[in-house]
């Protein structure tokens, strides 16, 4: 079975975010997205954090080796935690947390 793409997306109307998957867009249902600022769109990375939680890009994590917390971001086709540096997220997703994210707590 294939995996299902999902993205989401900042709500500037509602101050949330949005969350929906690109079947429904290629489908015809972009309902979701009147209000949303289109620069903030980021995509699941299909790993979830140390609680089960999804990670998403944007997202605040804390490395749970070292406790640094860095951004998660979409580059040169990888998803990567940014500490100052670049680390891959798929060797460190079991061992972080999710405990924010680019627009409700910008700060990582």
């Amino acid at each position: 079975m294939p995996r299902e793409i999902k993205f989401r997306a900042w709500d500037v109307e509602r101050g949330e975010y949005v969350f929906f998957s690109l079947s429904s867009v290629i489908n015809g249902d972009s309902s979701k997205l009147c209000d949303v600022d289109l620069e903030s769109v980021e995509q699941f990375t299909n790993l979830k954090d140390k609680n089960g939680k999804e990670i998403y890009e944007g997202d605040v994590v804390k490395d749970g080796w070292s406790g640094e917390n860095g951004t998660v971001s979409f580059e040169s086709g990888f998803f990567y935690l940014g500490f100052g540096y670049l680390e891959n997220i798929s060797t460190q997703s079991e061992d972080c947390e999710v405990i924010g994210n680019t627009h409700q707590s910008p700060s990582p």
